[in-house]
């Protein structure tokens, strides 16, 4: 789970193919402190976690380190919710994406980015970054749930979460190939994998599992560009 400053990105592994991937809005800087524990931002995820817990008429400059506290539970719950695919209405509202599906026993969860440098590395004071990060790793390690899965530390983590480690990409040089109605050289393109064994593919399985994996990239199958990759065994 890569959890950042506004949203958590999920990607489940099975023998090294992705197979299944969930975007929520949750993270450590969706709630902007000052030093001291003052509110200086609620940006509008954490707004409806906010309105949830202290009611619609809860005044943002009121809530302390107590309050961000609670927000940090509740975001934790939310990650463990989508983790198990059981999401509650705050987090069906705050999800970008399908959720997790049910019923999936993992052999390991790993955490990255700032959150995640944060639940491995935690540091000495709840607002050295002016936001409640640190006190989101914190529920994190507290949260029953999570705690009860594998918990890893990842060899490799990027801290940003937003410069996208996950990316497969290629580019096509026009050198041995060449094409109508696109410039060369294309650079950045997505690859889509599908989660099919070759032994398991049939024209109609082979076909559904490229139109998930390019949606899985968040990719219109008719509209974006892309290029498909097809089982290695």
């Amino acid at each position: 789970i890569d959890i950042g400053g506004g949203t958590a990105n999920y990607a489940v592994f099975e023998a090294g193919r992705l197979v299944e991937t969930a975007c929520l809005n949750v993270g450590g800087r969706l709630i902007e402190v000052g030093t001291g524990g003052n509110t200086r931002r609620v940006h509008a995820p954490a707004h409806a976690i906010c309105t949830e817990l202290f009611g619609a008429g809860y005044q943002p400059e009121r809530l302390g380190p107590v309050e961000h506290g609670q927000v940090a539970a509740r975001m934790a719950e939310l990650l463990w919710e989508v983790l198990q695919g059981c999401p509650s209405p705050l987090a069906h509202e705050l999800l970008m994406t399908p959720s997790l599906r049910t019923g999936r026993p993992f052999d390991a969860v790993l955490i990255s980015g700032g959150v995640g440098e944060c639940y491995y590395h935690p540091t000495a004071t709840p607002y050295a970054f002016g936001d409640i990060g640190p006190l989101l790793a914190q529920a994190i390690a507290h949260h029953q749930g999570m705690q009860a899965q594998k918990m890893r530390a990842p060899a490799q983590t990027v801290r940003a979460t937003v410069i996208g480690a996950g990316a497969y990409t290629l580019s096509l040089s026009g050198s041995t190939i060449w094409l109508h109605d696109l410039h060369l050289p294309q650079r950045n393109i997505p690859v889509a994998h599908p989660d099919l064994a070759w032994s398991d593919c049939t024209p109609g399985r082979l076909l559904a599992s490229l139109e998930q994996a390019v949606r899985r990239l968040d990719l219109d199958p008719a509209q974006d560009l892309y290029a498909l990759a097809l089982p290695t065994d």
